[in-house]
């Protein structure tokens, strides 16, 4: 039986990690996942079929011409697409699309299976990711599949990678943290992509982005790796107040709406939970 895989929480850094900034991610136990063989009674289920065809799909994919050569320096091609063929699925109570970390899951699982060389640090073990990743979105970060990878809670500062003990169970001490679920699944790579464009092209955006919304999610995430939780939440607010004004499109009608009474009454915050756009936010409050 090959190891199973946490769900995360990125907390802090949605989308301006691709711009370079700080960010913070945990382990959600709570779901997980693991590469297998179905039992014999389900191999020709839809889930099974489902599954061992979209990493079929991923297999092909990494061996474009474009990604080829390095992905046959990360993984070993012969041995995985052997057991794609044989049948293999990534078995998984992750919800897809929810901003859980369920294709960082799996890219955690393959990696871990069929790397060619066992790494250990954790700026390089993440570059590998963030390239298999990338099959699944248009770009990644990499932050998903490494908090998966590691089981731990992980902080990119000025670009530098750096584990911790500290858990969401910890957080939870001084922060109350929530999973509210919109109904309806989210699109990553429809969020990446318009974000990117947004970004780029649109001045407003770009110096709300650049000048407010980056050095918050920057304090946020040194103040939470120091554990000092002096004037956070109301850190957090702001960010709610960024988010909303940066990526509407992102919240659902009814979460931008409780959102909005959050911050007009001052007691919570809602939040993307990774590309947003539905699947789940994140509520925080004191």
């Amino acid at each position: 039986m090959k190891p199973s895989f946490p769900a995360k929480i990125l907390l802090f850094g949605e989308y301006s990690i691709l711009a370079g900034s700080d960010a913070c991610a945990f382990p959600l136990n709570q779901f997980s996942g693991r590469l297998g063989f179905p039992e014999p009674t389900r191999v020709n289920s839809k889930d099974a079929i489902d599954s061992n065809y979209g990493l079929q799909k991923f297999l092909n994919y990494l061996r474009e011409p474009q990604q080829h050569d390095e992905a046959a320096r990360i993984l070993d091609f012969e041995r995985l697409a052997a057991d794609v063929s044989a049948g293999l699925i990534f078995q998984s109570d992750i919800p897809r699309n929810y901003g859980t970390g369920s294709s960082g899951a799996l890219t955690a699982s393959i990696y871990s299976s069929y790397q060619k060389n066992r790494l250990t640090n954790p700026d390089a073990i993440r570059s590998e990711l963030a390239f298999i990743e990338s099959a699944f979105h248009s770009k990644s970060s990499g932050i998903d599949p490494l908090v998966s990878y590691l089981g731990k809670a992980v902080f990119i500062r000025k670009g530098k990678v750096s584990t911790s003990d500290i858990s969401l169970e910890d957080l939870r001490k001084n922060l109350h943290i929530e999973l509210i679920d919109s109904g309806i699944p989210g699109k990553t790579k429809f969020g990446v992509t318009n974000f990117l464009s947004d970004y780029l092209n649109d001045a407003v955006k770009n110096e709300l982005f650049s000048n407010r919304y980056i050095p918050l999610v920057n304090e946020i995430t040194q103040s939470i790796e120091q554990g000092n939780f002096d004037q956070l939440f109301e850190k957090i607010l702001h960010i709610s107040e960024c988010q909303l004004q940066l990526f509407p499109n992102l919240f659902t009608p009814e979460i931008a709406t409780e959102a909005r009474s959050g911050l007009d009454s001052g007691r919570y915050a809602i939040k993307l939970c990774g590309s947003g756009g539905g699947g789940f936010y994140l509520k925080i409050s004191l």
